[in-house]
Formats: structure tokens, C-alpha cells, sequence
């Protein structure tokens, strides 16, 4: 069967490894012929959770309660099929969910999430491929997807990757006559392969641009840029901001606070004690008029 290919080289993808990547969305293509270099610089954020915002610090039972999604991913974490929350993996659960209630059948596009509550078929027969198209279609121009966004909140803690790109022409015929050379043991390999599959004594300069690449990764810097939430009042800058405002407009301190305080106690003092004390005055008036 004649097979076509609309390009060649490689797929890279840089993630944390505790993640789940997705080739179709994450990741560049090294392109056969080229020389690839990607410096690579990383961002660690830390955000601050419950009151201060809905992300998910870990997942939990008492988290894996508030949705269908979220108990799911706690199912795959008690099965150490995935190791942390992480909200692309949380969305493409809830995308597949959404294809099974419009298709009745799963998409195979996303069959790497492994979901334990599906118990039906892929879909494979051309009506329900165009189910899934379409239903793809409306999931992004509908509602569904800030419903899922609802249900599948950003993670408290995360480690983001970006990289710069440059490119140039590989190889050169001289570095393609080297590797072409028995003495390069590094590619000993590479020229098996390829006389096991053509007849030909040696790669040629064609085949190698045609198939080689090569790939150059290194941190841009060795800083790591982080991102880190923090309150923006405390429960002790709210007391000392009230005094300090109290201090300044009414001229309120510690001192007339006391007072305030001792005025209090000596008013129910006067409001609990006087009316035990009138009777005694009332009888000594009485034996005075008498005497």
C-alpha cells in the first residue's frame, strides 16, 4: 500500500515530567535538513489557594467531590496513572465526556487519557468520525467549554517552559561526506539502516539532508524565573491599618481604649449594684423621721 507523508523529522515536545503531554498541541517540529537550536528558559508560578482563588493545590478526595472530572483524575491518581492535577489533562477529559454524550462513542484522538468510566467503542465508522468533527466544532463555539472550564480550574502550582528557535541549513557536503565515512562509529548505525533498505554502497549528500537533522537543547540562562502569589493584606496589616487610621482622624490609642473599657465596667457596675443599695437608704431615711 503506497503510503504518503507530507513531511519528515521529528516531533519535541518540553514538558515537566511529572505532566501529560499532548503531541497534536503542545511541542514544535524539527524539520529534516535543518539544524535546530532551542534555548530554553523556565517559569515556576505559585498561586495562592482557597479564599484567595478556586486552583487546585493537590488532588484530594474532598476536591475530587466537587465534579465529575475531578473524580475521575483522582481515580487515574489512585491508579498512578497520572501524577498530579494538571488542567489541559482535566479539559480533555471533559472534551471526551462531551463526544461520548453526542457520539456514543469515544474518540480514539484522545484515547490516551485511558478513562476508566468508559466502557463503549471508539468511534471508527465514517458517521461517527463525523459526529466527532462536528461535535468538535461545537464544543469550541458553545458553552461547553467554559463549562468545563468551570469544573477544571487552574493548578496552584506550575512549571512552564519557553524557548526561542534558530535554524540553519544540515549539513554541509563536507559534513555529510564525514558521516558517510567508516570511521564515524557514531553512525554506524544509521548507514545499517539505510543499506538494509536501498542497495546502495552509502548514504548519498541527498539522502542525508533528506533524512538528518540535528538538535541543540540548552537552558537560555541558568536563573529560573518564578511567579509567586502572596497576600496582598494580612490579618495583622488589617489591625495595624485600623489603628493606625483610628489613631490619625479620631485620635483613638491603646489608652482611650482602656478608658472606654473602664467606662463600660463602672456603668454596669451603677447599672447591676444601685438597686441593692436603695433599700438600706431608704431604711435609714425611715429611722431618722422616726427618732
Amino acid at each position: 500500500m503506497q503510503q504518503y507523508v507530507y513531511k519528515t523529522g521529528v516531533r519535541v515536545i518540553i514538558h515537566n515530567q511529572s505532566i501529560v503531554s499532548f503531541p497534536d498541541e503542545d511541542g514544535f517540529d524539527v524539520p529534516a535538513g535543518k539544524q535546530t537550536n532551542v534555548a530554553i528558559s523556565r517559569t515556576i508560578i505559585n498561586r495562592l489557594p482557597e479564599p484567595f482563588s478556586n486552583c487546585i493545590d493537590e488532588l484530594t478526595e474532598s476536591v475530587a467531590q466537587k465534579n465529575d472530572v475531578l473524580k475521575e483524575m483522582f481515580d487515574q491518581k489512585q491508579t498512578n496513572k497520572i501524577k498530579m492535577y494538571q488542567q489541559n489533562y482535566c479539559l480533555k477529559i471533559c472534551q471526551q465526556n462531551y463526544f461520548i454524550r453526542m457520539c456514543g462513542c469515544f474518540s480514539y484522538a484522545l484515547k490516551s487519557l485511558n478513562l476508566s468510566t468508559i466502557t463503549l467503542n471508539g468511534c471508527y465508522e465514517q458517521t461517527e468520525l463525523d459526529c466527532i468533527e462536528s461535535a468538535d466544532v461545537q464544543f469550541a463555539n458553545s458553552d461547553e467549554i467554559n463549562i468545563c472550564y468551570s469544573k477544571c480550574p487552574q493548578a496552584c502550582h506550575e512549571t512552564k517552559f519557553e524557548y526561542k528557535m534558530s535554524q540553519a541549513a544540515f549539513p554541509t557536503r563536507s559534513y555529510a561526506s564525514q558521516l558517510n565515512s567508516s570511521n564515524i562509529s557514531g553512525i554506524d548505525y544509521f548507514q545499517a539502516f539505510l543499506q538494509k533498505k536501498s542497495t546502495y554502497a552509502g548514504p548519498t549528500y541527498e539522502i542525508v539532508r533528506q533524512t538528518g537533522l540535528m538538535l541543540n537543547l540548552f537552558y537560555e540562562s541558568r536563573s529560573i524565573a518564578s511567579i509567586n502569589e502572596w497576600e496582598a493584606f494580612s490579618f495583622q496589616s488589617l489591625i495595624s491599618s485600623i489603628g493606625g487610621n483610628m489613631g490619625l482622624f479620631t485620635g483613638a490609642s491603646i489608652l482611650s481604649l482602656i478608658e472606654l473599657v473602664e467606662y463600660f465596667i463602672s456603668l454596669l457596675t451603677l447599672l447591676f449594684f444601685k438597686p441593692h443599695s436603695q433599700p438600706q437608704q431608704q431604711k435609714q431615711q425611715k429611722q431618722q423621721k422616726e427618732k
